[in-house]
């Protein structure tokens, strides 16, 4: 589902990619939604415009190397974004098929947004398909998100081995690294976002017990925090700007990590979920929970005129996506 110009042909593509959840909930789609009204952005903008359900991907898939009888990571990414190039009528991914409309040329710029589970396979893209151009990841890294497999992990049943008092980190994806993607996109092509207070990627964790309506813990942001969105944003962009949060180069690419104050979102959530920094919730129950499944956009994201913002974000894809090898 997305959205077009109205007028001519040859037009470059933007796809974005949803988390590890559907953006549908129970709702169904609506024109107002949040990830729409950015298609309707991108499509002003002269982009053939689409946003991509990825497959659900278990504990097994959430690695770097294929597990025999499991995909990875690199195979799932390969599932939605597979595009040879011109002439490839054989790839059925989300990207191809996008690419085949009669008024795309891919051969113009493709611009891929990805965020949380979705940024972790659009990182990977540009191995899959021909003509990345830019590349925006929202709330995701080369970890998975909480701790491993085994211990302390989002796929562990609970955090019942963590020490109450220590932040979950998280397993390393290196594949996720810059050091493994830069020969396939150059890091100024690259634009990673992610919230201070993300609960995922970020400096903040569910306190133990893993009770998600409880106080999180958070770090101060910091480049010393091995859990927190600094380290990512070094390790994934390609930049280093030591302690600095704000790692924008000249040309729009690098990593910025938003703090409270400019976000507006805290680290719990009956007041929204700062893993999805770009919307908030319509309505809630005396027990915070979601009533008609349906959100709207975090106004400070909106109108935000520094590098983490809606306009900014989606001006820099537009114009990295056009811009000459």
């Amino acid at each position: 589902m997305g959205y077009e110009p109205a007028t001519g042909g040859g037009h470059p593509v933007y796809l974005f990619t949803s988390g590890g959840y559907p953006s549908f909930p129970g709702g169904g789609l609506r024109s107002n939604m949040p990830e729409m009204l950015m298609m309707k952005e991108m499509a002003k903008r002269g982009f053939v415009s689409a946003i991509a359900e990825i497959p659900q991907i278990d504990s097994y898939g959430m690695k770097c190397d294929t597990i025999p009888g499991n995909l990875s990571l690199t195979n799932f990414s390969q599932m939605v974004y597979q595009w040879r190039g011109t002439g490839d009528n054989t790839s059925q991914s989300p990207l191809a098929l996008l690419c085949r409309r009669n008024n795309t040329d891919c051969e113009a710029g493709i611009s891929l947004h990805g965020h949380s589970l979705g940024g972790l396979l659009a990182n990977l893209a540009p191995q899959h398909a021909m003509g990345v151009k830019s590349l925006l990841i929202w709330g995701s890294g080369s970890r998975i998100p909480y701790g491993d497999n085994y211990c302390c992990g989002m796929f562990s049943g609970g955090r019942e081995c963590c020490d109450p008092d220590a932040l979950v980190g998280g397993a390393p994806l290196p594949c996720e690294t810059y050091a493994a993607t830069a020969s396939y996109l150059d890091r100024t092509r690259r634009r990673i976002i992610v919230y201070a207070n993300d609960h995922e990627y970020g400096d903040c964790s569910f306190p133990y017990g893993g009770d998600p309506l409880n106080q999180p813990r958070c770090n101060v942001t910091s480049a010393t925090n091995p859990a927190g969105a600094v380290i990512l944003g070094r390790r994934d962009s390609g930049y280093d700007c030591g302690e600095d949060p704000h790692c924008i180069q000249a040309d729009g690419s690098g990593y910025y990590v938003p703090e409270f104050t400019e976000v507006g979102v805290k680290a719990t959530l009956p007041v929204g979920n700062p893993h999805n920094f770009h919307n908030m919730p319509t309505e809630r129950t005396a027990k915070n929970q979601w009533v008609d499944n349906s959100y709207y956009l975090n106004k400070n994201w909106v109108h935000a005129r520094t590098a983490w913002g809606m306009r900014p974000c989606l001006d820099w894809l537009d114009r990295t996506a056009r811009r000459p090898n």
